[in-house]
């Protein structure tokens, strides 16, 4: 939780709360692969500055969202969710490939309910850069609701 109050320099009070929440399950049980389901809630009570309002990719390492740009979605409030299944393509583990789904939901600047859900979708593929650490390099191919195609790039997996 975050509280911006006058007395300690802001515009205006107004407070924001911020959860997250992340699951991995092997899936088959039996297997090295991995249903990684995170979760995100972001909501915000008082006039906020519009920069300063839940967006899309404005959590803490800059990962959530794969299919839109940084910031292109935005609201008072956010809902996210995001599911990624993990596979292992070799036996050392040194290749693995991933695909995903995003759904989030916002409410307009001013407040009001949910809007329509905004799903992002896409596959990628990891190559081990480090075992010791057991580090990845990753290639996602993502797309959003205006169906085109956005390119990400990260060291580790996007969470």
């Amino acid at each position: 939780m975050r509280s911006y109050q006058r007395f300690l320099g802001s515009d205006e009070d107004r407070q924001s709360i911020w959860s997250d929440f992340r699951a991995f399950q092997r899936l088959p049980r039996t297997s090295r692969n991995v249903l990684a389901i995170w979760s995100t809630m972001w909501l915000s009570f008082g006039h906020a500055p519009y920069l300063d309002l839940p967006a899309v990719g404005w959590d803490t390492y800059g990962r959530s969202g794969r299919g839109y740009l940084q910031g292109n979605i935005r609201g008072t409030n956010q809902i996210y969710n995001e599911f990624e299944y993990r596979v292992r393509l070799t036996r050392n583990d040194m290749w693995g490939a991933v695909g995903f789904l995003n759904l989030m939901a916002t409410t307009e600047p001013g407040g009001g309910a949910f809007g329509t859900l905004d799903p992002g979708y896409g596959a990628g593929l990891r190559m081990k850069f480090n075992k010791k650490t057991n580090t990845n390099l990753s290639v996602d191919a993502a797309r959003g609701q205006d169906e085109k195609t956005r390119w990400f790039f990260g060291l580790q997996e996007v969470f």
